[in-house]
């Protein structure tokens, strides 16, 4: 599980947070959303206590300020080259996107992750040997690392019961954003083809 969103695995948003999306900034014009949104996904993030589970410790805002060039948006480190090689033009909001963002869709996508990772019927019958490693960054976006948290937590939680959820090898890379395989490309390989050394 490559630094998934909570959209992706049907997690709501914590109540009464403001979560900062350049699809709804209305200071930012039509037509500059395509490269907004990519410094949005690119950006890093200084999350003051993620660890902690409570929204309070995500930065839900717009991307942190550049302090030093590390902290540059990926998007903006791409030679001309990567550029045309990596990013390519494409509609604002998709057509196929909007139904995956449809309350019913997204209870449907809770309830098969949570099946797939946590119902013990599930994983005891349909790929039993099966692990997985759920990779993510300190500094990735606030949807990704509450994404993180959230599944941890659940996982936890579920093995302190004595449940027989499925292995997980939860990986976070200290200070990585949402393209750990731009920056740490080498980390990502050994972790998905080097087999598990450790599971939770």
């Amino acid at each position: 599980m490559y630094d998934p969103p909570t959209v992706a695995l049907g997690y709501p948003m914590p109540p009464d947070t403001q979560v900062y999306n350049p699809l709804l900034d209305p200071k930012i014009d039509p037509e500059e959303r395509q490269s907004a949104i990519a410094v949005w996904v690119s950006a890093f993030y200084d999350h003051p206590d993620f660890g902690s589970g409570e929204a309070s410790g995500v930065h839900w805002g717009k991307p942190s300020e550049v302090v030093e060039p590390a902290d540059t948006p990926t998007i903006d480190c791409y030679s001309a080259e990567e550029s045309a090689k990596f990013c390519t033009p494409f509609p604002v909001v998709r057509a196929a996107d909007i139904p995956l963002l449809q309350p019913n869709m997204q209870a449907l996508l809770e309830t098969q992750a949570h099946a797939a990772l946590f119902d013990e019927n599930r994983v005891s019958s349909y790929f039993p040997r099966l692990k997985v490693v759920y990779m993510s960054g300190t500094q990735t976006m606030a949807v990704c690392i509450w994404a993180y948290t959230k599944t941890l937590q659940i996982h936890m939680a579920a093995r302190a019961s004595g449940k027989a959820v499925r292995p997980v090898k939860f990986v976070l890379v200290p200070g990585a954003n949402h393209l750990i395989h731009y920056h740490r490309s080498e980390l990502v390989m050994r972790e998905i083809l080097g087999g598990f050394t450790q599971v939770l």
